[in-house]
C-alpha cells in the first residue's frame, strides 16, 4: 500500500508507464499497475459499477500488520509472501493489491478479501481505498496528502474520534463496522 500523493490520474498521460495489464495465467484482466508522476498507482482499465468486485485480495494471512499489509478481520492482515517479493512481475499479476493508494475520498472499499468499488469507475481512473476503513491501528502511521483533507494523520480506526468513526461507517470493513455497532462476533 502506498500513500497517494498526487491526485488520481483521469486519463492515460504521456508520463504514465504501464507496468502490467493482464495476470501471467492469460486471464483478461480490467486494472492495471502504473508508474505516474512518480508513484505506483492502480487503475481502472474498464468502466466498474457501483458495488462491483474489483479484485481479491490474495496472500498469507498474517497476525500483525505491516507497513504493505491490508487488515481483513480482526488480528488478520494479508500480505505478499516475503518469497514472491523478489519476482516483481508476479508481484503485478497476483498481488495488484500492494499498488492501491490511501484516499480520503475513496473509489473502492474492502470487504473481507474483496475490493468493491463505492462509486462507478471510468477508465484510467485511480482505484483507492480510506486505509481508516479498514486497518485498526496502522502499522506506519503517515499524514494524508492525497488533497482531499487537509493533511490528516492516517493512523488507523482505532486513533479516530467517535465522530470520525462514524463518518467512515459506509465504508467500514466488516471487523470494524462489528466494533463501531458494539458487536464481538
Amino acid at each position: 500500500m502506498n500513500q497517494q500523493k498526487a491526485p488520481p490520474l483521469r486519463s492515460p498521460s504521456p508520463r504514465a508507464r504501464l507496468f502490467a495489464t493482464a495476470p501471467a495465467s492469460g486471464k483478461r484482466t480490467r486494472i492495471a499497475v502504473v508508474r505516474g508522476n512518480g508513484e505506483w498507482h492502480m487503475v481502472a482499465l474498464q468502466p466498474f459499477a457501483e458495488g462491483e468486485r474489483i479484485l481479491s485480495i490474495e496472500g498469507e494471512i498474517v497476525p500483525q500488520p505491516s507497513q504493505h499489509s491490508i487488515q481483513v478481520d480482526e488480528g488478520k492482515h494479508v500480505e505478499i509472501p516475503e518469497a514472491e517479493l523478489k519476482d516483481l512481475e508476479r508481484v503485478f499479476d497476483a498481488y495488484p493489491w500492494r499498488f492501491l493508494n490511501h484516499s480520503c475520498a475513496p473509489s473502492a472499499r474492502v470487504e473481507g478479501r474483496k475490493l468493491l468499488a463505492v462509486r462507478a469507475l471510468a477508465p484510467w481512473e485511480e482505484i483507492t481505498f480510506d486505509y481508516n476503513t479498514t486497518e485498526d491501528s496502522m502499522a506506519t502511521p503517515f499524514k494524508c496528502r492525497c488533497g482531499h483533507c487537509g493533511g490528516r494523520m492516517i493512523g488507523g480506526f482505532s486513533r479516530l474520534t467517535r465522530a470520525g468513526k462514524q463518518r467512515l461507517a459506509p465504508n467500514l470493513a466488516p471487523h470494524l463496522r462489528r466494533r463501531l455497532e458494539g458487536r464481538t462476533e
